[in-house]
């Protein structure tokens, strides 16, 4: 369930039915609002020539989880973010190819090509990345994208191996989506607490817990934060929250650009595949002398 566009779904007349049933069934309203809110709305992927030159990569995790691969070289992770899909991030494909890196895109469970037609709450998408890296080795970087960013966060948190981490439009909590979304719903206040009692039960954890400041306290690397400054679904005072969360991570703003262009923008492109890029520089000196 997403909090942009959810004005246009939510009809007045279903309004008014979500404020009598807050009143009257406030925990079953909850409960189901809790689900749906962790329950993708799945986009296909379109046919792709990068999709044709990949190599596919399928993994029981535990419902099975569609990856693909380019390249050869250290291993770059690209994870999307939520109700998107791989391709939502081809444009880094191709520089990181050129540049020696495999790069590695998976859809997330009940995303994509990916199994799965129910609940895939954060912690799903956490294993799905664990499950990756098991047949495919340690990640030299990782770029992650809105949800994604919680999701990587989580996963480093519990072992992930990842040398350098870019965020790309990441909020700093799950909850402030969750208020946001049922603000919108007008959910009264027992049964958004039922809500966040389902979310946190379906990912097995509370879900107050997986706010990026916490997640960021279980990591130490390398980091790069990028944001827009006009994005509407995840405003860029979520980018500040992270930047007080990891204050020497670099950090790069774009204008005009928000949620989802800023994934194909040039510069945003070139700036994170050179923060990756960063990483080698060393050795080649290295090398070199």
């Amino acid at each position: 369930m997403s909090v942009v566009g959810i004005d246009r779904i939510v009809s007045p007349g279903i309004r008014t039915v979500i404020a009598i049933a807050s009143r009257l069934a406030p925990l079953t309203l909850g409960r189901w609002a809790g689900r749906r809110f962790v329950t993708p709305t799945r986009r296909r992927p379109l046919p792709s020539l990068f999709d044709a030159q990949a190599d596919i990569i399928v993994l029981p995790a535990p419902k099975a989880v569609t990856a693909y691969a380019w390249g050869s070289g250290p291993a770059v992770l690209l994870a999307h973010g939520w109700e998107g899909d791989h391709q939502d991030l081809n444009a880094f494909v191709a520089p990181l190819v050129d540049a020696g890196y495999r790069v590695v895109a998976l859809d997330w469970p009940g995303h994509g090509r990916s199994a799965g037609s129910g609940p895939a709450p954060v912690t799903a998408m956490a294993r799905a990345m664990q499950a990756l890296q098991r047949k495919v080795g340690p990640f030299r970087a990782a770029i992650a994208h809105s949800l994604g960013g919680i999701a990587l966060a989580l996963a480093m948190g519990e072992g992930l191996a990842v040398g350098r981490a870019a965020f790309i439009a990441t909020p700093a909590h799950p909850i402030d989506v969750k208020t946001r979304v049922a603000r919108a719903l007008g959910l009264g206040a027992r049964a958004e607490a039922a809500m966040t009692a389902e979310i946190s039960r379906l990912a097995g954890l509370p879900i107050e817990w997986v706010g990026f400041a916490n997640l960021a306290r279980h990591f130490r690397l390398p980091s790069l934060l990028v944001h827009a400054s006009d994005d509407r679904m995840v405003p860029i005072s979520d980018m500040r929250a992270l930047v007080d969360a990891m204050p020497d991570a670099a950090v790069h703003v774009g204008t005009g650009l928000g949620h989802k262009r800023i994934l194909s923008d040039p510069t945003v492109v070139a700036r994170v595949v050179d923060f990756v890029r960063l990483g080698e520089r060393p050795a080649l000196a290295d090398r070199a002398a």
